[in-house]
C-alpha cells in the first residue's frame, strides 16, 4: 500500500499474529509517502520518529 515491495503488509501481518503492544515505531530513511510504518501510524494510530537525510522529507513528516 505505502511500502516499495509490500514490507508494510509484512509487518500488518506479523503484528496480526503476535498482537499489538505499544504504537510506537522508529523508521530510518523514508520516504514521505512510501515508506514501511505510514500503514501501522494510520491503522493503528501509532506515534514514532522518523529519521531521514532529507530535510523535505522529515518537514513532511512533522505534519503527519
Amino acid at each position: 500500500m505505502f511500502s516499495q515491495n509490500q514490507e508494510d503488509k509484512m509487518i500488518q501481518a506479523v503484528f496480526g499474529r503476535i498482537g499489538v503492544k505499544t504504537r510506537k515505531f522508529v523508521e530510518f530513511g523514508f520516504g514521505f509517502l512510501q515508506n514501511n510504518t505510514l500503514r501501522f501510524a494510520l491503522r493503528h494510530r501509532g506515534s514514532g520518529l522518523y529519521m531521514d537525510g532529507s530535510e523535505k522529507n522529515c518537514s513532511r513528516a512533522r505534519l503527519l
